[in-house]
């Protein structure tokens, strides 16, 4: 049970919500915004809308024998352009680690569930895993691309995460092994190290937070709350992050949770669609955020740190950015090209707006930018970049089209090349 004072704490976080009118009008709606900001539409209440998939059918989990190499061609060979095209299936999660000193993308293509390979110095591309889970709408990685969560609707209502180790066979192959964790967990995020996860579920009173081992066992509740609908950034050690779904139906809030005893702050608010992102270094104690939020009819984008709020010279949301690790004031962002009229964030969430990004480099102790690649103009397509992640090296960064699902990579270094120079000339 909680102490008395996470409990106040709690209770002053839901006494600020309702202020903001977050309440009836946001909580109960029946639509469902997931991690990147794609729409789920579907019947059948709450659940239907977090993975909805067009039938109400499992994940039916099944090994194909095929050999993986029967129909692959050998691209290794060919080096791969700056900017790259990944693959132009919709995918369902990736990521970027060092294997044998390259650093190499995995990921999962949403309609059967199969997992490839591909290198970032060439083209190639190549099915490791022959097991086949359709319609997996979410998948999570383990930081070193040794593991990853499957999650789907089971049966139309039950939301399933599936955890798999990907193991090499006597053969060898590759095999999945594996456990289920508990049903209908609505929030999951991994710790900094991927050795530990935070999870979140509902009940009639609200919500409640454990902590568990990579694999589901072992777990703890550390957290309860009124409060029905929260997004978690476990982006530090000791620290999550917890922030209210951002809407311009009202304000949000954001607080931290101490990932060994649970204690809860509350940290404060913003204005209307408020949202954002933890820098891998912030604590409750040393903050360092991107915030997005509506100011008027304009979207900003703001630093918040212990010196209070300093406003960045981009117009973009918080979830189309990620920090770096090497440089704790940097960030690289998509950003628009422009902001149609609408109500942010809840019109892009739900596709009724789309973007045309660039990618930018942002410094927030300057409160500079530096544009890095107009990458739409380079593809010859719209991209919407979501799920943004840089290599280990930062030399890649990886991104997801929101529009079509499609997965790309963007070579930020050239050893010999000026390649940011190049384009911010060009730009002008």
């Amino acid at each position: 049970m909680m102490n008395k004072t996470i409990l106040i704490s709690i209770i002053a976080t839901f006494v600020l919500l309702l202020a903001g009118m977050f309440g009836f009008f946001y909580f109960y709606t029946d639509t469902f915004v997931d991690r990147g900001g794609e729409q789920r539409e579907g019947a059948g209440g709450f659940f239907s809308n977090l993975f909805p998939f067009g039938d109400s059918g499992g994940a039916d989990i099944q090994r194909d024998d095929t050999r993986l190499d029967s129909n692959e061609e050998d691209l290794s060979g060919i080096p791969a352009p700056a900017l790259r095209k990944v693959t132009s299936a919709h995918t369902s999660g990736a990521v970027i680690f060092v294997e044998e000193g390259e650093e190499t993308i995995r990921y999962v293509e949403r309609g059967t569930g199969h997992i490839y390979e591909a290198s970032t110095n060439s083209l190639r591309n190549e099915r490791i895993l022959n097991t086949t889970i359709p319609r997996v709408r979410e998948v999570l990685w383990l930081p070193d691309g040794s593991g990853l969560y499957f999650r789907y609707l089971e049966e139309g209502e039950t939301i399933t995460t599936f955890f798999a180790r990907i193991e090499e066979t006597e053969e060898g192959e590759n095999e999945l092994v594996g456990s289920f964790l508990p049903q209908d967990i609505v929030e999951l995020s991994l710790a900094p190290d991927g050795e530990e996860i935070f999870y979140m579920t509902r009940n009639e009173s609200g919500a409640r937070g454990v902590i568990a081992d990579v694999d589901g066992r072992n777990g703890r509740e550390i957290f309860e709350s009124p409060l029905r609908e929260w997004h978690a950034f476990w982006s530090s050690p000791t620290s999550i992050f917890l922030v209210s779904r951002p809407s311009y139906l009202g304000t949000g809030i954001y607080a931290s949770l101490n990932s060994g005893n649970g204690s809860f702050s509350s940290l404060g608010g913003g204005g209307s669609g408020f949202s954002i992102l933890p820098n891998t270094e912030a604590t409750s104690e040393e903050r360092l955020f991107l915030a997005s939020q509506n100011r008027g009819e304009r979207v900003s984008l703001s630093v918040l740190g212990e010196d209070g709020e300093r406003a960045l010279p981009l117009r973009t949301l918080a979830e189309k950015c990620v920090w770096s690790e090497i440089e704790k004031s940097v960030a690289y962002c998509g950003v628009p090209t422009s902001f149609p009229e609408g109500n942010y964030p809840d019109d892009w969430y739900q596709g009724e707006i789309s973007f045309i990004d660039s990618i930018w480099k942002v410094n927030t102790e300057a409160q500079s930018a530096e544009l890095i690649s107009l990458v739409s103009n380079e593809a010859g397509e719209s991209l919407d970049a979501i799920n943004l992640t840089l290599s280990p090296s930062e030399k890649y960064l990886l991104f997801k089209n929101k529009q079509n699902g499609s997965l790309w990579s963007l070579r930020l270094v050239e050893e010999d090349t000026p390649q940011i120079e190049n384009l911010e000339e060009e730009d002008e």
